[in-house]
């Protein structure tokens, strides 16, 4: 079975497209890579918890690489009601407490979700920069299991310097 390699702040685009988005499944519930950020270590543990937590909720996961502690999803099933139910149990168990988690980010870190940004555009990904708050708006047109959506998040994710990517915004159409 193909997968599909994301970061953990993907859950976040996830869960935030969820709670923003209409009743309509759509592409851009799909999942999109990301950065972790904050403390490694404390992220980690939490990234397992999530595991666990999902395994609890009937949800077959792999193992994640302790090195890069991706999230790994089959494809297609980030639209699949037992998976979302499942997200939606275990949101509370991810690192900074899931979308918007009450953290505010540095000037620092918005800065490079800026230079982030602007790498995916360069990359013919059409990301507006991050809000005031630091949250990133899903390209309308996005295909983020794309080779092209993930080629480019390959490409500029080593930019976003460790701050964390959440998603969650309004869609984007292009730089600010």
């Amino acid at each position: 079975m193909r997968h599909i390699r994301l970061a953990l702040p993907a859950l976040v685009l996830a869960l935030g497209l969820t709670a923003c988005g209409g009743g309509e499944d759509t592409d851009e519930d799909a999942l999109a890579a990301g950065s972790g950020g904050g403390n490694g270590q404390r992220d980690q543990e939490a990234t397992l918890d999530w595991y666990d937590c999902m395994r609890e909720n009937g949800v077959e996961l792999e193992d994640p690489d302790p090195n890069q502690m991706a999230i790994r999803l089959p494809e297609g099933s980030q639209n699949d009601p037992e998976v979302r139910a499942a997200m939606q149990a275990c949101q509370d168990v991810l690192p900074n407490g899931g979308p918007g988690g009450g953290q505010s980010l540095t000037a620092e870190q918005i800065e490079s979700l800026r230079a982030f940004t602007e790498c995916m555009r360069e990359n013919d990904i059409d990301m507006a920069d991050p809000d005031a708050n630091g949250r990133l708006g899903m390209p309308a047109n996005a295909d983020p299991q794309g080779a092209e959506f993930q080629a480019a998040m390959e490409e500029c994710q080593p930019l976003a310097a460790g701050a964390p990517m959440m998603f969650g915004g309004p869609p984007s159409g292009g730089g600010q």
